[in-house]
């Protein structure tokens, strides 16, 4: 996936922490504001949650959303 998107390997994971699919919103810190979509990915015997940003609807989304990824890939 291009873009802001990253995959978590389901048997790393705490078992509390409980990462919930669909469609979301972050809101905090607002450097990082955004939807989310979490889905569920099995491949070779392992689970994964794939995360995928998207923009918010505003002038300034498109902008942010390249923020976000410098960001994280830094």
């Amino acid at each position: 996936m291009k873009g802001p998107a990253f995959w978590i390997d389901t048997k790393s994971l705490a078992s509390e922490i409980n990462i919930p699919l669909g469609v979301g919103i972050i809101e905090k810190p607002v450097e990082l504001q955004s939807y989310y979509v979490n889905i569920r990915v099995e491949k070779d015997d392992t689970t994964y949650i794939a995360t995928m940003l998207i923009p918010i609807s505003t002038n300034e989304g498109l902008r942010k959303l390249k923020e976000i990824h410098s960001f994280l890939t830094k």
